[in-house]
């Protein structure tokens, strides 16, 4: 039986067309969970008619886990500073800060946030890793997939959950397929996407000759993870 588990979004008005996308996104990688079951709140819920901050505050207290949705106007949100971001900050209530837009470690005041370790996308083509806003397309798919097994780590060890004893193989990984074939269709390419996996270079080989064989008809001539 799935454990169900409530999420809190925190996030910056500012930054709402992203955040949507964000989310869509995420929700698609989370909703086929084997261990969990998740419920998302974000103020776009508020009941019409009662008091919102009140909502805001008993949103909060049920939930689960936070997911703080960092950015500049995340970060000069007095409301978020002084009403939510204190809640997690403390330990109070669990919390999985992302990077949605990139900040200056340096210069900003990240609000308590520079001793918390915040999620962002690595991939060895980077000079560093990079926020949600900064990724390509394809390397979107490939950051909420990353985080999305992050957040079962941090589940598993909160819930004291045992991971499913079978690892799943990922030329079985029906997710995985599907985002490295959806790459291939835009790039006409799954590398881009595959690069960013944590996967074996062997593994990578084999769904690279997957998703071409099954998108293209016919084997690929050239396979960038295969050495002669």
């Amino acid at each position: 039986m799935s454990v169900r588990v409530k999420y809190f979004v925190s996030y910056a008005r500012r930054n709402k067309a992203l955040v949507l996308d964000f989310l869509a996104r995420l929700s698609d990688v989370l909703a086929p969970s084997r261990t969990y079951k998740y419920d998302q709140w974000i103020d776009f819920d508020l009941i019409l008619g009662l008091e919102w901050e009140e909502q805001i505050n008993k949103a909060i207290d049920e939930c689960d886990i936070g997911l703080l949705l960092i950015s500049p106007a995340f970060l000069a949100s007095s409301y978020i500073a002084n009403n939510e971001l204190p809640r997690f900050i403390s330990g109070k209530k669990s919390s999985v800060p992302v990077m949605l837009q990139p900040v200056d470690f340096k210069l900003h005041d990240l609000k308590g946030l520079e001793k918390r370790q915040i999620f962002r996308f690595d991939n060895p083509e980077f000079t560093e890793p990079r926020a949600y806003g900064e990724c390509s397309d394809d390397q979107r798919e490939a950051y909420v997939l990353g985080l999305f097994r992050k957040i079962e780590e941090k589940l598993n060890r909160s819930f004291e959950q045992t991971p499913p004893e079978v690892e799943i193989d990922p030329l079985n990984d029906l997710r995985l397929l599907e985002l490295a074939s959806k790459a291939y269709r835009k790039r006409g390419t799954p590398k881009f996407f595959l690069d960013g996996q944590n996967l074996t270079q062997l593994q990578k080989a084999e769904l690279y000759d997957r998703i071409v064989l099954e998108e293209r008809g016919r084997p690929a001539k050239n396979n960038p993870y295969r050495v002669d």
